[in-house]
This record gives C-alpha cells, structure tokens and sequence, in this order.
C-alpha cells in the first residue's frame, strides 16, 4: 500500500468514524425521554421554537436578507422532535 492510498484510507475511515459519531448523537437525542414538566420546560427554553439566525438588516436603504441556517445543524430534526415531545408532554399534563 502506498503512502497516498494509506492517507485516503485513514481519511476515509476518519470521515466513516464521524459519521457513527453524528448517528450516535442523533439516536441519543431521540431516545431522550420526557420524564417531568421541570424538564419538558428546561427543554422548551433552551430549544427556540425559529431559527435564531434569520433575519432582515436594513443599511443604507438596502435590505438584506439571512436565510435560516439551523438546517444546515445536523440535530436540527432530533432536536425539533424534542422540543415538540415536550410541548406534547406539558399538554397532556395539564389539567382538562
């Protein structure tokens, strides 16, 4: 083996070793379970129910404008799914 097909061999697997890493964390978040409504709160705090990031900015008469950027997050989807089984879970707490 030489040197080149060594260092995209290590390459390769560094990148296959990140990718478990990022299924690991995502299967993670989804098997969290709700167990409380202190902790379906904490979780609708710090969760934001929108994309912090987007926005308008006005300069000089110009607008501009920022796309959403939390789909590019690769939790995004885990972590909107908790954050709406929390909801959920404060929900169905309530009293009728």
């Amino acid at each position: 083996m030489s040197n080149l097909e060594r260092g995209l061999y290590f390459k390769f697997y560094d990148l296959m070793s990140m990718f478990n890493l990022l299924n690991l964390l995502r299967s993670r978040l989804e098997n969290i379970e709700i167990t409380s409504p202190k902790m379906a709160q904490l979780i609708c705090q710090i969760i934001p129910d929108r994309c912090p990031f987007e926005g308008k900015i006005s300069l000089f008469g110009y607008c501009i404008q920022i796309p959403a950027l939390c789909k590019f997050n690769p939790f995004y989807r885990q972590l909107i799914h908790l954050r709406l089984r929390s909801l959920t879970y404060l929900h169905s707490d309530e009293p009728s």
